[in-house]
């Protein structure tokens, strides 16, 4: 677990410095959460991945965890998995 948490850390100092939009799913790979198949399987990932002004997207699901946000993020539900960067106005909350 602790090898996992270096990789996610080295990965997020790794990443660009523009906003990233990082994608959680249950059976997501935790390669890097840059689409929904490499997303990252929690949330907590994605949030220890993610940089100030990043976007993380949930897939339909249940994650129980504990959260603790202590950067400036957007992060959306209602997301089905399969939608692209630029179709973020076809996620539907009430349905996923």
């Amino acid at each position: 677990m602790r090898l996992h948490r270096i990789a996610t850390l080295l990965l997020a100092l790794s990443l660009p410095a523009h906003a990233a939009i990082l994608h959680v799913s249950p059976d997501g790979t935790a390669a890097d959460g840059l689409s929904w198949q490499t997303a990252f399987p929690t949330i907590s990932q994605a949030i220890v991945a993610s940089t100030t002004g990043d976007e993380v997207w949930i897939k339909s699901g249940t994650y129980e965890e504990n959260l603790v946000v202590m950067k400036s993020l957007k992060i959306l539900g209602g997301f089905a998995g399969s939608e692209s960067l630029a179709e973020r106005e076809l996620r539907s909350p009430i349905t996923n």
